[in-house]
């Protein structure tokens, strides 16, 4: 491996570093535009994660709004973009697919507690839409639908939003829904406790991810391998953290970082289908 190409694989270990189900993709799937493309978006809604002061996030976003359409002459300064513009998908786009996720991320940063969690998944679907729209047109080719990829990329992310709640505490935009926080009777203070009050807002919000999880099931359009295993991992996760006597936030952070025995099968059928629908691109395609 040289020089460029171990730079641009940090970013992709970085990735990968979240998620247990994400290292073992990385055995499944060699593919360095793939690689590339998801480390990519991992670093366009990392500054909406981690708390980082609104200004030097929006600093951030800015750089990358710049930098992202140079893939498109090959002229982009940071690995991961040059990485992508070796790859002959990413020309088959238009500059402005490449811009897109970057200022839908800026736009983000002004985002507020959302009402309630329909709200809060409407508000993360139109965030996301430009990554899945990107994320398809991509793998799947232009016109594709991404009506399914745009829905379970938003519950991940909503997922990862509350996995960060200890950060987010001192952002404007909290991870759990003012209807929920009211109904509990919870502050912004009593998120950084543990109390009954906050255990049940978590299970009650569980609850409502593995039924909007559900709902994508339904839905229409092809789904990258590796959201494809997040999503079932994500599920599961949610699952186990309702149960009774588990901490649910501890427990959903602890088996992020945890395989369970059918993974590997699910990685594996994760990675079938996605072949599959690269090369059936109008056929409808569902999960393993």
């Amino acid at each position: 491996m040289n020089v460029a190409a171990e730079t641009w694989a940090s970013y992709v270990a970085k990735w990968a570093a979240e998620r247990s189900i994400r290292r073992l993709l990385l055995g499944f799937i060699s593919d360095p535009g793939t690689r590339a493309l998801l480390a990519l978006f991992h670093e366009l809604l990392e500054p909406l994660l981690v708390g980082r002061e609104p200004h030097v996030a929006a600093t951030k976003l800015g750089w990358w709004a710049d930098e992202l359409p140079r893939i498109m002459d090959g002229s982009g300064r940071h690995p991961l973009c040059q990485a992508l513009a070796a790859d002959p998908r990413s020309h088959q786009l238009d500059s402005a697919h490449w811009q897109a996720p970057a200022l839908a991320a800026m736009h983000a940063l002004q985002r507020d507690t959302p009402t309630d969690f329909t709200a809060q998944r409407r508000d993360a679907e139109r965030l996301l839409e430009p990554f899945a729209r990107l994320d398809t047109y991509f793998h799947f080719g232009t016109g594709v639908n991404f009506e399914r990829s745009r829905a379970v990329a938003a519950l991940l992310f909503l997922g990862q939003d509350l996995s960060h709640l200890s950060e987010r505490l001192e952002q404007a935009c909290l991870p759990l829904p003012m209807q929920s926080l009211a109904r509990h009777s919870l502050s912004r203070e009593d998120l950084a406790g543990h109390s009954a009050a906050r255990e049940a807002a978590l299970r009650e919000y569980f609850l409502d991810l593995m039924q909007a999880y559900k709902q994508c099931d339904q839905l229409a359009g092809p789904l990258n391998a590796c959201w494809m295993a997040e999503a079932w991992q994500d599920h599961c996760n949610l699952q186990r953290a309702c149960r009774p006597g588990r901490e649910p936030l501890q427990s959903y952070l602890d088996n992020r970082h945890k395989l369970g025995p059918r993974s590997a099968w699910v990685v594996w059928s994760a990675v079938r289908s996605m072949r599959y629908a690269v090369d059936h691109p109008t056929a409808a395609h569902r999960g393993p």
